[in-house]
């Protein structure tokens, strides 16, 4: 009897861990976004000089983690950098790629500082947000000579449609500004004085249109919400910290770790 009564636990100790680790598999091969917890929005830091190392390394695994998560479905980049080399910034070219594959609302946030290339943000981002501290510029060397300038006085938009139209033919603007240009609607003569050197406060950014919004982290919040459909009030997912779903299975499999030994044992015990 008491044999009989081992083996019949032991039969429903197994049952119940074929059940689990197959309600483990099927989670794991058909996640659904909204099935454990709610969806949510990304952030990712970007700070310093965007090259190989430390610092973008921690980036890239972040963006690469949030990649993996179904809960995402919105990212900020919280950015401050004064630079970046082709290499790094292609690697960080291709992280954000995959979201866009995904149509996945890209936010870019500014606080601080864009220089160089890694102007090249505000192209895959859906919208620009800059603190009111923030500057913006192109590292290019100071020009003494002007190139087709927009007419003197405080850089604007209006100002680009007082210029004549036919200078801006004349002007010896980089790629990257001619894109910015052209995905931003602005008049190539209005980003003159930023491909001559001249640094952007965040206001006059938000003048050429170059940003669409003065704000911090919050207004960032609120418009990759919105973005994603996710309301003003989005809910934060931390780059690497497992949902509750993911949490409630990894102490499952856990348990069956440490049943899996007890159940051998008694195995042994009920043969003959």
């Amino acid at each position: 009897m008491k044999t009989a009564g081992w083996f019949a636990l032991f039969l429903l100790v197994l049952a119940m861990i074929g059940v689990g680790a197959g309600l483990i598999t099927l989670i794991q091969k058909h996640p659904e976004p909204n099935m454990i917890e709610p969806a949510g929005v990304g952030l990712v830091r970007l700070d310093g000089f965007v090259s190989p190392g430390e610092s973008l390394s921690r980036s890239v695994d972040a963006l690469d983690s949030l990649q993996r998560d179904p809960r995402v479905i919105g990212v900020i980049l919280q950015a401050n950098i004064v630079g970046g080399d082709e290499v790094g910034l292609t690697i960080l070219q291709g992280r954000l790629d995959v979201f866009r594959q995904r149509n996945v609302p890209l936010v870019l946030a500014v606080d601080g500082a864009l220089f160089g290339e890694t102007l090249q943000l505000l192209l895959v981002s859906n919208k620009a947000i800059a603190s009111s501290h923030s500057l913006f510029g192109t590292l290019a060397s100071k020009r003494t000579t002007t190139i087709g300038t927009p007419p003197s006085g405080s850089i604007s938009a209006d100002a680009s449609i007082a210029a004549d139209p036919a200078s801006s033919k004349d002007l010896d603007l980089p790629d990257l500004l001619i894109d910015l240009a052209n995905a931003r609607g602005i008049e190539p003569v209005a980003l003159a004085q930023l491909a001559a050197g001249d640094v952007l406060t965040a206001a006059e950014a938000q003048q050429l249109r170059i940003i669409e919004q003065i704000g911090g982290l919050e207004d960032a919040l609120a418009a990759c919400g919105e973005l994603a459909q996710l309301g003003a009030a989005p809910s934060i997912v931390v780059a690497g910290q497992k949902s509750i779903g993911e949490q409630f299975l990894g102490r499952l499999e856990r348990l069956f770790d440490r049943i899996r030994p007890e159940v051998r044992t008694q195995e042994k015990e009920v043969r003959p």
